[in-house]
């Protein structure tokens, strides 16, 4: 596919790969399956529910370390969404599947 040059960019971010290096080492490869969701205010076909992103993955790929990055792309706070987590949430494995957004 097509991957136009600003995304190519934040990819290849020197910062954000370093921070990743710092979990899993020098040996960075990008995963062929990535995805780019807009989130725009008061609109339910972007409201994404508590979720794992491991949940997205096929069980034979949860035994790889595979970080992901949430980026957003302008001011987030509570009231239009930035990210929340569960403390220790990260140590039960998979603990729920997910079916993303209104309608898909």
């Amino acid at each position: 596919g097509y991957l136009p040059p600003a995304f190519r960019q934040l990819w290849a971010n020197e910062r954000l790969l370093n921070v990743v290096e710092q979990f899993i080492g020098p040996n960075i490869a990008g995963n062929p399956v990535w995805n780019l969701r807009t989130k725009t205010p008061c609109n339910e076909q972007t409201t994404v529910p508590w979720h794992q992103d491991n949940a997205y993955l096929d069980p034979c790929a949860l035994h790889t370390l595979m970080p992901t990055a949430w980026i957003p792309l302008i001011d987030a706070n509570t009231t239009n969404g930035c990210m929340q987590l569960v403390r220790g949430g990260h140590r039960k494995g998979v603990t729920a599947t997910h079916t993303c957004c209104a309608g898909g």
